[in-house]
């Protein structure tokens, strides 16, 4: 085990010498912090949690004047409009090992995510919560049950097509919202 763990630390350490030309991982330095709005309260700030969570819960695509009328924010997306199968995970409960597991996985990387400057410009959905998905998805998939029902089916094909909407919009036709 010791081996195996000394490996991925050589190749970080490796990788952070060749993109910064030292072994410690200096990009949270090259930001200037003072000079972007996003950042008005330093790096990491608890006030940053609200804006977080109104975006990974609640954000809408935008709405424009003009032909297509609706388009995807570059803002990012509600996880429950990109994937709305995922309300499934609330059914999981806690009372199991592996759904408490899950959630006690999700819980603190959520909130490392959340109290960070900015939702990560540019983007479809919310791309920090790919870092809690897998857990997402295991409660999703314990929450459904054995019995794929039709509702369950429902909502994993709308969220194919809002995906198949967003890939469309933002790279064939261009239409997209940058709030």
């Amino acid at each position: 085990m010791p081996l195996i763990l000394g490996i991925f630390v050589f190749l970080n350490y490796s990788y952070n010498f060749v993109r910064f030309g030292t072994s410690f991982d200096a990009a949270c330095k090259m930001v200037k912090v003072n000079q972007q709005p996003w950042f008005n309260r330093g790096l990491f700030s608890l006030s940053y949690i609200p804006y977080h969570l109104s975006v990974v819960l609640f954000k809408l695509p935008g709405v424009i004047s003009d032909p297509p009328y609706i388009v995807p924010s570059l803002s990012g997306l509600s996880i429950f409009l990109t994937t709305p199968a995922f309300i499934y995970a609330f059914l999981a409960g806690v009372r199991n090992k592996l759904a408490l597991a899950c959630w006690l996985g999700i819980i603190p990387v959520a909130f490392l995510i959340f109290i960070k400057a900015g939702t990560s410009w540019t983007m479809f959905g919310y791309r920090y919560a790919m870092d809690f998905y897998p857990f997402l998805l295991i409660l999703t998939v314990r929450g459904i049950g054995k019995e794929i029902k039709w509702h369950h089916k429902l909502l994993i094909i709308f969220g194919i097509l809002v995906n198949l909407w967003g890939v469309i919009s933002i790279n064939k036709l261009a239409h997209f919202a940058w709030w």
